[in-house]
């Protein structure tokens, strides 16, 4: 007995040290999949050795370990139920976006805290499997997803499957259901002047946020100065968020600005709001905005022809070459509030992005200045 209780010990402790080594960043960015499986299988090992290393019921160890299986059955149960009452009738829209992007959109709402994430389940590709994306909007549900691998490339290929029976059309639509939202995030509406940073799909976070407060500021009649800032690869990507974009473009009191890395073409400078290592060049044409679109940009595989769009041409002020100078634009806030003033930033988007944006925050911070409060959500999986 001695020996079987010794033995399912180093098992839970080889097991706790495999889940450990799991989450290093190279292994969990490049094999989610893998780390999340890990993860579940392990868990529910560690749960019945570690109770086969004390048995002794008159300890507390077992009763913890029940416990805590307990929970996590519960947990299980009530997501299951969930994907049980959003199936009927719901159906996702797969639509191809240009730089290996998925619109996903569903048929039916769900109320949610704007921002936060939602687990997607589509058992005609991935049966037992459910993905976190953060929700654009709520009604209907979209998700605006990235193609890298796994599922997501599953998806492409979905969409790439129903463009070869549609050929005008590069979208499918598929039976579907989702758990969520889940994540809790700031209550944005108690500051008096906000900055929203995003880069890439990020921007699935701060469009959602900020339109929500849009929305929020109409119904009690009053305004919010906004900074919106998103930094992509090249123009093409403006067609991600083309809708929610054209939104915030109409609202007088909010400031876009839209910063493309790659260089193409001739875009608009402003040096004072641009990195000093960033590309530079001169006046931005409507026929770029409106039409140039790099041909190795667009989505990869036999998708038929994808309507490519980007802004409409009253954001052609709001381009710029280059990557931005998030002190700067933190400086801007900074200057134009008064110290009672509380200012509220929200970054979404890669490691660098969001590490930039606290540096600058915190450089920013005085004693008889505004307060700054900065809210970071970052690509996780």
């Amino acid at each position: 007995m001695r020996l079987t209780a010794n033995t399912a010990g180093g098992i839970a402790g080889l097991a706790m040290v495999i889940i450990g080594v799991s989450t290093f960043p190279w292994i969990r960015k490049n094999f989610y999949e893998a780390f999340y499986l890990i993860h579940i299988i392990l868990f529910i090992l560690i749960l019945i050795t570690v109770a086969l290393h004390r048995p002794d019921m008159t300890k507390s160890t077992v009763a913890i370990i029940i416990s805590t299986a307990c929970l996590w059955v519960s947990d299980r149960i009530i997501r299951f139920l969930r994907l049980c009452w959003y199936f009927p009738g719901n159906r996702a829209t797969l639509t191809a976006l240009p730089n290996n992007a998925i619109r996903v959109t569903l048929s039916r709402s769900i109320r949610s805290t704007p921002g936060s994430h939602a687990y997607l389940w589509i058992p005609g590709i991935r049966l037992v499997e459910t993905h976190p994306f953060t929700i654009v909007s709520q009604d209907p549900v979209q998700f605006v997803v990235r193609v890298h691998d796994g599922f997501t490339q599953d998806l492409l290929a979905e969409v790439s499957k129903g463009s070869q029976t549609t050929p005008a059309v590069a979208e499918t639509q598929l039976r579907c259901s989702l758990d969520g939202g889940y994540g809790q995030v700031a209550d944005f509406m108690q500051f008096d002047r906000l900055l929203f940073i995003a880069g890439g799909s990020g921007a699935s976070f701060t469009f959602a946020v900020a339109l929500d407060i849009v929305k929020k500021c109409q119904s009690l009649n009053m305004t919010k100065m906004i900074d919106f800032i998103w930094v992509v690869k090249n123009t093409s990507s403006f067609e991600w968020f083309d809708q929610e974009l054209s939104q915030l473009g109409e609202i007088p009191n909010v400031r876009i600005f839209l910063y493309v890395t790659q260089k193409t073409g001739d875009l608009v400078v402003s040096p004072e709001l641009v990195e000093k290592n960033s590309t530079t060049s001169t006046n931005l044409s409507t026929d770029l905005i409106r039409n140039q679109v790099p041909m190795g940009e667009v989505e990869k595989g036999p998708l038929s022809p994808v309507a490519v769009t980007s802004p409409d041409t009253k954001f052609a002020n709001s381009i710029r070459s280059g990557r931005p100078s998030i002190e700067n634009h933190v400086i801007t806030c900074v200057e134009s509030c008064k110290p009672t003033d509380r200012i509220g930033v929200g970054a979404c988007g890669p490691v660098e992005l969001v590490a930039s944006t606290r540096k600058a925050v915190a450089q920013k911070i005085y004693d008889n200045g505004p307060s700054i409060t900065l809210y970071t959500e970052e690509f996780g999986w």
